[in-house]
């Protein structure tokens, strides 16, 4: 368990002075447009597909709840993997590949590896 506290610890450990960069929050609005899903309207598709009697305050606010949970559950995941990954190599977990491509085609990858079927996990998330 203390792998995972390593990842963890640096997912939840802020950097204030990025805080005050522009980039920072240009990275969070183009996230938080690409994770709620704008471009693939998505709340016009649950709009659409609504009932009758359906309550629209309780479906507006589901969407972005689910978003967020599905999200933080994803970064402990991966967070944790990154820090088993960092101790068992011995490279300190600033100098993972956490971002980008890199991220996508190397980390999660080997994460996959760890899992029992990896074949059917790769398949599943590619």
């Amino acid at each position: 368990l203390d792998v995972n506290t390593i990842g963890w610890e640096f997912l939840f450990k802020p950097e204030w002075s990025k805080l005050f960069t522009l980039q920072i929050w240009s990275d969070a609005a183009a996230q938080t447009l690409f994770s709620a899903g704008l471009a693939q309207c998505t709340f016009i598709k649950y709009g659409t597909n609504r009932k009758e009697g359906e309550q629209l305050l309780i479906s507006t606010i589901c969407v972005p709840v689910m978003n967020f949970l599905t999200s933080i559950y994803i970064a402990l995941t991966l967070f944790a993997f990154v820090g088993y990954a960092s101790k068992s190599t011995g490279v300190p977990i600033e100098d993972m590949p956490i971002q980008g491509m890199e991220l996508t085609f190397v980390v999660y990858p080997n994460l996959l590896n760890t899992l029992p079927y990896p074949h059917f996990w790769s398949v599943l998330f590619f």
